[in-house]
């Protein structure tokens, strides 16, 4: 859906909410109906996936062929040692891997995006995945954008946007309506993108899109 060329308050009615944000009943239900904004997680692979791929491994392969050659040779011995050494290392390789998969699990269950919000007319600060479509967010200088969201109102407000444009420049927001149509993204000026970095300023915006419905999330989408 576009955004960008239409009025503030019509977007307001057209997604139910309202610029005291939506209840926290209201909120729930659209959590429970669409989901949390969260993007798919990439399948945790299984010890036996990590001990099968150390057996890619260029150094794995040449050795491998030592061992055959070795064993056509008639050099029992020498296969029986290669062997071990392969075994050693598949297994060493294994261990490592698992263990950085299992650190960079448990770091990014610790690591968690907060985002403040408008509910029930009062400002509240929760988990960036509890966002929905319709909430009021408030956003300000340090803050990642969690949702695609039109802005509603700003004070001098810049956005880091080189995630999705991969333009270093920092990027000059309004939250007047764009009347053009069919404009990319660099050009909507007046909407803020799940990714993107508050650079200064502050603002007030209506959450559009949640998960794989953002810009990022297509992209994301598409790669899987």
């Amino acid at each position: 859906m576009e955004y960008y060329n239409k009025e503030c308050n019509d977007i307001i009615k057209e997604l139910k909410s309202d610029t005291k944000g939506l209840s926290q009943i209201e909120a729930q239900k659209r959590l429970n109906e669409n989901g949390k904004n969260t993007l798919p997680q990439k399948k945790k692979e299984s010890i036996f996936g990590i001990f099968i791929n150390e057996f890619k491994d260029p150094m794995i392969l040449l050795l491998i062929v030592a061992i055959i050659a070795s064993l056509i040779a008639g050099e029992i011995i020498d296969a029986i040692a290669i062997v071990l050494i392969v075994l050693v290392d598949i297994i060493m390789g294994t261990y490592q891997e698992n263990k950085a998969n299992n650190t960079a699990e448990a770091l990014s269950k610790l690591v968690t995006v907060k985002t403040k919000v408008i509910r029930d007319g009062i400002e509240k600060i929760i988990e960036s995945s509890e966002l929905v479509v319709g909430d009021i967010i408030l956003l300000e200088s340090g803050d990642k954008v969690s949702a695609d969201a039109r802005i509603i109102e700003e004070h001098n407000l810049t956005v880091d946007e080189s995630i999705l444009t991969g333009e270093s420049i920092n990027v000059e927001k309004i939250s007047e309506t764009i009347k053009e149509k069919n404009i990319t993204l660099g050009g909507r000026l007046n909407m803020g993108f799940s990714g993107t970095t508050i650079t200064t300023g502050r603002a007030k915006a209506i959450v559009v899109a949640t998960a794989l419905d953002t810009e990022i999330g297509h992209v994301a989408d598409s790669i899987n």
